[in-house]
């Protein structure tokens, strides 16, 4: 009887998944035309907009976040931008950006691949501007179509190094894994090997090996002791990687390849809430090569959301782990894991991580994961109302409806149940 009623439980806790990724699916979609059109004014809010739009054009290799920026004719002020994602497969995407009446302005755009500094394009990005100023009468606020320009790589060649994910919360006595990434512009077989250090702070982290090396006679990697080579350490990131990477597989690269998986041990004595960096210089780079980096950022906390640890706590990843675990649901968990930028990716590692949330007291008293402080940590309660918060269901009581422990719990508002989930986010 009782395997009935698991089975039973099982088939009803499926059907509530599928039925909430649904609801949320049909809301995106009502909700897309209304969020493609609104404004980002920097320093004025016209009242009357036209509206210029065109296709964007670009053949390199390079992908992220493509910024399409609206200036003043003498590029000094931003009045509006626009935001888009390209990824390998385009060669071209269409924009729409609002435009104010009543002036004369300049539509630049550029991809940030390497995302150092938001809407800020790094010199090694790709970037395009269209040939003319735009003129915008009141008397005729006309639209304009047809706005048409490329984006380019630019002339000299160089390498990228960067990490994923961008930033990442680690738990001081665990594991941390930093994706080692790399890409190229016009590198050639007659290039010396690449080298380049990796700056981390060595009271904090101890790396302890490299795994998933893209090749490894092609890779070098080397621990460098503190009485060696003291000008490229800083008081903050005095821990240093020697990174060597063989010309052979340079001139082989023309998409963005993963280099290997550094892994460190955070200190279990470290202080909760320290924040810190891992960074990258150059140490040779062939002759006429630039060499760009970005850093990623960590900081210490307990417990949170972010499941696969891949930065970012997202429904359709973080939440139906969470959810699938909390209900024994451990086999087609690799189909909600980001494979990609994720750092706990076995089923041993995501178990390890949960079950500290079923352990770790919060400040209110309860363990981290009872949402609603009924002493008990359950799917259709706790990672119910986890799963919605995070697909933003939360109008009226759509949040707590069938989901909090009436009964028992200590926390049942939709208020307090925002507030403790919130909490969980890094």
């Amino acid at each position: 009887m009782n395997q009935r009623q698991d089975k039973m439980k099982k088939n009803f806790f499926s059907i509530s998944i599928i039925v909430i990724c649904f609801s949320y699916i049909h809301l995106a979609n009502a909700t897309e035309n209304f969020q493609s059109d609104i404004k980002v004014s920097v320093f004025l809010k016209p009242k009357y907009w036209s509206v210029v739009s065109g296709t964007i054009s670009y053949n390199g290799i390079q992908t992220g976040n493509l910024f399409v920026q609206l200036f003043d004719s003498s590029q000094t002020l931003k009045i509006n931008e626009k935001t888009y994602f390209w990824d390998m497969n385009m060669n071209s995407c269409s924009y729409r950006i609002n435009v104010p009446t009543n002036g004369k302005y300049k539509l630049v755009a550029y991809i940030d691949s390497i995302k150092n500094i938001q809407s800020q394009q790094d010199e090694c990005e790709p970037y395009g501007e269209h040939i003319n100023d735009i003129v915008i009468s009141t008397l005729d606020p006309q639209n304009f179509s047809q706005i048409n320009f490329s984006l380019k790589d630019p002339e000299n060649p160089y390498h990228i190094i960067y990490a994923t994910p961008l930033s990442i919360t680690g738990q001081p006595g665990t594991n941390l894994k930093c994706h080692l990434n790399y890409y190229t512009f016009n590198t050639n077989s007659d290039d010396e090997n690449l080298k380049f250090f990796v700056h981390f702070d060595s009271s904090m982290l101890l790396f302890s090996k490299a795994t998933n090396m893209l090749s490894y006679s092609d890779i070098s990697l080397e621990l460098i002791e503190s009485q060696i080579n003291e000008t490229k350490r800083n008081t903050h990131n005095d821990g240093l990687l020697l990174i060597s990477l063989n010309k052979d597989i340079l001139s082989g690269i023309s998409t963005t390849k993963r280099i290997c998986t550094l892994n460190f041990i955070i200190n279990e004595d470290t202080d909760i809430n320290k924040q810190s960096t891992i960074h990258f210089s150059e140490f040779r780079v062939a002759e006429n090569h630039k060499f760009y980096s970005s850093s990623m950022s960590i900081k210490t906390t307990l417990f949170n959301l972010d499941v696969d640890g891949n930065g970012i706590v997202d429904a359709l990843s973080d939440g139906l782990i969470l959810i699938k675990f909390l209900n024994e649901l451990t086999e087609d968990i690799s189909t909600s894991i980001d494979t990609k930028n994720g750092t706990r990716l076995s089923e041993n590692e995501i178990r390890s991580y949960v079950e500290s949330g079923t352990t770790e007291i919060s400040n209110n008293g309860f363990i981290k994961l009872d949402i609603d402080c009924n002493s008990k940590v359950e799917a259709l309660t706790d990672g119910l109302l986890i799963l919605r918060f995070l697909f933003n269901i939360t109008a009226g009581n759509s949040l707590i409806n069938n989901a909090v422990d009436l009964k028992n719990g200590k926390c049942v508002s939709d208020k307090v149940i925002a507030e403790n989930i919130k909490k969980l986010l890094p």
